[in-house]
């Protein structure tokens, strides 16, 4: 994973809502049953001695929060004491109370180690105990991180969980299964990325299988899913593209799989059909994020407008067919998103004009989401302060540092035709200069632009009348823009209205 996206997730991940936060403990809200913590990731005080934070915890539970929708709890300022080693502070009563109240099942307790000989990685169990006993569970996570090259992993070896820890203290209080994972350094720096992209993608794949064990009812389904479709690491894994020509398209499809054992091997030949019609243009990576048994992410290369309505056109036909166990819906929290090259915009203040009357004229192609919005707002660069300040994850279009336009939120049920044509349309509107006229249909009535300037402008508009100023539309190629006159246009609108 770039560390331009780790730092965009990071920066998203400030813009959640907080279930609690008082400037030094923050817990955000999920939605499944996991629970990561992270009591070390500030300086914090044992026996009135000052400790150094352990690095990278809380930059690990902040993007295992974006990636997994895990809930998260962590050390936001200086404390006092030691959250996993004194035995009654407020960050376990606030942990505890919050396992209780949200139905939690697991929680993972993240922490740093010092180099040790013979181990990397030491997972904190207190003997099985803090895991009811559940071996399994720590075999998977051994499993998640040897698939990712971290071989070195003991259990109890360095620091068995007991006493007054954060871990032992769930499992005490709230019955819950608890792990302590303590990872060596090399792991958790955030510029080593390597080592830290190969860590957070263990726990991903932890985190993946262990929400579904209870919905599981065959227990290695999604391994043998994840086999046909040759998953690929969500974070750190790089694909070598020739030259980009700007009409060429990137695209992400979000499926959602629903299992059912009798048709186990249905579903499987299903998949491999979807990874035939993908072929080389493409790849797949895991998303916890969508509802459903099973979820995955098609990530197409950059393809023309023709290849992606025979790919798509054809990923439809299998949905149909799969008789709803296979979907790419709303209703399942799967969503399309769209990548332009920003490198060949001319200009972008023109582009981003016409793509906003493009997104005003075309709400149809669009879902209606509160967490991923379109935002009014004609100038550029005042869209962009916009974007950086409320997070790229929560607006339909990003200009991105990795100088891509990402266009999300297409609506999930169009048709093949439908997706094609708004394809060429936002092709048209970023690219106007180079596309023909004909694909661009960004066509709306004075009348409709003028009750929209209106609707989103009142304030500018109240603000001037109260000043008793004059404002003017400008209709510039179909944009409207809001103006305050010249003193020497006022006097000359002044004089013909006398007249």
């Amino acid at each position: 994973m770039k560390s331009a996206k780790r730092l965009r997730l990071l920066k998203e991940h400030n813009g959640r809502e907080k279930y609690y936060s008082d400037n030094r403990i923050n817990i955000i809200k999920g939605t499944n049953n996991i629970l990561i913590s992270a009591p070390h990731g500030f300086i914090h005080h044992r026996k009135g001695k000052r400790k150094f934070a352990d690095m990278g915890t809380n930059n690990l539970v902040k993007l295992l929060a974006q990636k997994t929708n895990c809930s998260v709890i962590y050390t936001t300022g200086v404390l006092k004491y030691d959250p996993n080693y004194d035995k009654d502070n407020l960050y376990k009563k606030l942990l505890v109370d919050y396992i209780k109240k949200n139905k939690i099942k697991y929680l993972i307790d993240l922490h740093g180690m010092k180099k040790r000989i013979n181990s990397t990685i030491d997972i904190g169990t207190n003997n099985y105990k803090n895991v009811n006993n559940n071996k399994e569970i720590v075999s998977l996570l051994i499993d998640k991180l040897h698939e990712q090259n971290i071989n070195q992993v003991t259990v109890d070896s360095h620091f068995k969980s007991r006493h007054n820890t954060v871990s032992k203290t769930a499992n005490l209080k709230a019955g819950i299964c608890s792990i302590q994972i303590e990872a060596g350094r090399v792991y958790r720096n955030y510029h080593n990325k390597k080592h830290f992209d190969n860590y957070l993608n263990a726990l991903i794949a932890f985190i993946y299988n262990l929400e579904r064990i209870d919905n599981m009812t065959e227990k290695n389904f999604t391994d043998s899913y994840d086999q046909v479709l040759d998953i690929k690491p969500s974070f750190g894994y790089e694909r070598k593209l020739s030259n980009i020509a700007y009409n060429q398209v990137g695209m992400e499809i979000e499926v959602s799989v629903t299992y059912e054992r009798e048709k186990y091997s249905f579903l499987k030949t299903l998949i491999k059909k979807i990874k035939n019609i993908v072929g080389d243009n493409g790849y797949f990576v895991k998303d916890a994020t969508i509802k459903g048994d099973y979820g995955f992410e098609i990530v197409l290369d950059p393809l023309k407008v023709e290849e992606i309505y025979k790919i798509y056109s054809q990923l439809l036909k299998v949905c149909q067919f799969s008789q709803g166990l296979i979907n790419i819906s709303k209703e399942y929290d799967c969503g399309i998103h769209l990548n332009f090259n920003q490198y060949d915009i001319s200009d972008k203040q023109e582009a981003h004009k016409k793509l906003t009357s493009l997104f005003i004229a075309n709400p149809k192609y669009f879902e209606q989401n509160i967490y991923k919005q379109f935002k009014f707002i004609w100038d550029f660069d005042e869209y962009l302060q916009y974007q950086h300040e409320i997070g790229a994850k929560y607006l339909w279009v990003n200009y991105l540092d990795t100088k891509l336009v990402e266009i999300r939120n297409i609506r999930s049920n169009l048709t093949a035709e439908e997706l094609v044509e708004i394809i060429k349309q936002i092709l048209g509107a970023i690219f106007y200069d180079r596309e023909n006229t004909a694909t661009q249909k960004i066509e709306k009535s004075l009348k409709d632009l003028y009750q929209e300037i209106v609707e989103h402008n009142y304030e500018k508009i109240a603000q001037a009348l109260e000043k008793d100023q004059m404002l003017i539309f400008v209709n510039d190629n179909g944009n409207l823009n809001l103006i305050r006159p010249s003193k020497k246009i006022k006097e000359y609108l002044n004089q013909k209205n006398s007249d």
